[in-house]
């Protein structure tokens, strides 16, 4: 794999461009098993992504913003399967409060989808869709301590692989505690 990118901040906003070249046999995670397919032995990716975000200059109401846009673009050098992954994309959207109800304390809450299949090689549109929603918020126990309860929600995280009829979502949590030096 190797990959270039781009970026330009300031204080209060950021942009960033990149492009990696992917060769098959790779493991991505986080990708639906439908997606996954694309980077098998003998494939080779080429994917680029955007991303961005804001803050405001004074905390409040108004949350900082992060967004991304991936797209994948997979070719193949023996002849694959008419419904071999042509094309796969990933996107998500941030936003996070600082000085959340607490000075110190940050609130948080995060949507988007890992990579999924998009476009198939005989031209047709896989159900490999889902979505991932995640919600946090840091405590900030001492200036050396924090602590940080999350829940994590997927739904449909087998994309196509999702049997018929059928659905299939997980609920997670994390509780992480921090101690910096």
């Amino acid at each position: 794999a190797g990959t270039l990118q781009l970026g330009y901040s300031q204080e209060a906003w950021g942009l960033a461009a990149i492009y990696s070249w992917v060769q098959g046999g790779f493991e991505i995670t986080g990708a639906t098993p439908q997606a996954s397919l694309a980077f098998t032995d003998g494939s080779h990716t080429d994917a680029f992504g955007l991303s961005g975000f804001w803050q405001p200059v004074t905390n409040g109401w108004i949350p900082s913003i992060s967004v991304g846009w991936g797209l994948n673009s997979t070719a193949y050098g023996d002849d694959p399967s008419p419904t071999a992954v042509t094309t796969s994309q990933s996107w998500m959207v941030g936003l996070q409060w600082k000085d959340a109800f607490v000075k110190d304390n940050t609130l948080g809450f995060g949507i988007g989808q890992p990579i999924f299949a998009t476009a198939l090689r005989d031209g047709s549109t896989p159900n490999d869709g889902n979505v991932v929603l995640e919600g946090w918020y840091k405590f900030q126990l001492t200036d050396n301590i924090s602590l940080m309860p999350a829940l994590f929600y997927l739904n449909r995280p087998l994309g196509q692989d999702t049997p018929a009829s059928r659905s299939f979502h997980q609920l997670g949590g994390l509780m992480k505690t921090t101690f910096t030096f």
